[in-house]
């Protein structure tokens, strides 16, 4: 069977014959199952990695908001002790943002699995990591690509009125009888407040309105049957022409949807870390032409290295690829991102808007959405990067 072929098989099977992969769901595992036997046709060594995901991220980003409602309140009789516990929230909701499980372990965990295949090099200087994520998210405003497109600036809006709750605090320890400022100060942080606790009341009624519903799911052929083909594909490639001095490993994260939990797990595995990394993911690749992703962040900006930068740039088939920055919801890509590890994104540009790699305009549901030429492209542009990712892992190892 050719690649193209194979391609639409697993299009038909992962969004077709699967009405959803919903993320700690039985129809996840059974995308796991058909992933993992693919992979094992392919890489010598394949399993799956099981791990405990958080079930509801929606409800943990509500509290988030709702402490600051608490701080808050304590603040009209405790300004400075209100100040320093918001200072304390405040930072965990970074770490959480960036990868490091805080409040997240606090919440209901389900078993849900990563698929890792490894194709071994007889003398390893390096190790570069392939990931698509296989699970789909529920359907709704949160989700829309009209929502998608915003959420930086959304996502600003929230952070900066935790700001003026802090700012409030700070100025009513200043002013605690109110005479001058502390008027003001209570002014601004119970508006802040206000908006913070309207946004975490619609976070736990969507939490709520979706719990348990199969239809919600999407059947997600872009996103990302088409990166999970495109995975498997370069799996085939690469089994056949290995390299040989950098393992691959060939990773199909799960439970992506709540708060990226198959990559969190992934990311906190010793032998992972054992040698020099190169991160490839590959997202929403069944759209239009395809471009890299070299930086993403809703809050703070994480970008590669210029030196990582300058050898995309080198090279004759990734130099003239269009580079965007995912100013939308996080994909896997973050987490090594955020850690300073060279990432670099495959995907697809819309067909109709030339800067959105992350929010396309149509959702290219169905495998029938999806074509296998951009699944196809987007092989070429992921086994390129690999032996960029390979000669720049050589010379960080003679160095």
């Amino acid at each position: 069977m050719d690649e193209r072929t194979q391609i639409q098989e697993d299009l038909a099977q992962l969004a077709g014959n699967m009405v959803h992969r919903g993320a700690n769901t039985l129809s996840e595992q059974r995308a796991a199952d058909y992933v993992r036997r693919r992979l094992e046709e392919r890489a010598p060594y394949t399993h799956t990695d099981a791990f405990h995901a958080t079930d509801n991220p929606l409800a943990m980003l509500a509290a988030f908001y709702g402490e600051f409602v608490f701080v808050a309140i304590i603040a009209h009789w405790l300004p400075i002790v209100a100040f320093a516990y918001g200072v304390v929230v405040f930072f965990f909701y970074l770490a959480e943002h960036t990868g490091y499980a805080t409040v997240s372990r606090l919440f209901p965990q389900y078993e849900s699995q990563n698929v890792v295949a490894r194709i071994p090099a007889e003398r390893p200087r390096g190790r570069i990591v392939v990931t698509a994520h296989y699970d789909t998210a529920r359907e709704g405003l949160l989700t829309s690509p009209w929502v998608e497109r915003r959420a930086r600036a959304f996502h600003f809006v929230l952070v900066f009125a935790m700001f003026c709750v802090l700012a409030g605090c700070a100025l009513g320890a200043a002013d605690p009888a109110g005479e001058t400022i502390g008027a003001w100060a209570e002014l601004l942080r119970w508006s802040a407040s206000a908006l913070l606790a309207t946004v975490a009341l619609g976070l736990l009624l969507t939490e709520v309105a979706g719990a348990g519903d199969s239809d919600a799911y999407a059947r997600g052929a872009n996103d990302n049957a088409s990166g999970v083909a495109a995975l498997i594909a370069l799996s085939g490639r690469l089994a056949r022409e290995p390299l040989a001095d950098c393992d691959v490993w060939f990773v199909a994260t799960g439970s992506s949807a709540l708060w990226r939990s198959g990559m969190r797990h992934l990311m906190n595995d010793p032998e992972l870390t054992s040698r020099p990394l190169w991160f490839i993911d590959i997202n929403r690749v069944g759209a239009g032409p395809t471009a890299l992703v070299v930086g993403e962040g809703l809050m703070y900006p994480f970008r590669n290295r210029r030196d990582v930068l300058r050898t995309l740039e080198r090279d004759p088939n990734l130099g003239p690829l269009p580079r965007v920055f995912n100013a939308g919801y996080p994909s896997d890509l973050l987490l090594p991102l955020s850690r300073g590890y060279p990432a670099v994104g495959v995907t697809a540009l819309p067909p109709d808007a030339p800067a959105q790699a992350d929010a396309d305009g149509a959702r290219f549901d169905r495998p029938y959405d999806v074509r296998p030429e951009r699944v196809i492209a987007a092989t070429d542009v992921a086994e390129t990067l690999t032996r960029v990712a390979r000669a720049w892992l050589i010379r960080q190892d003679k160095t």
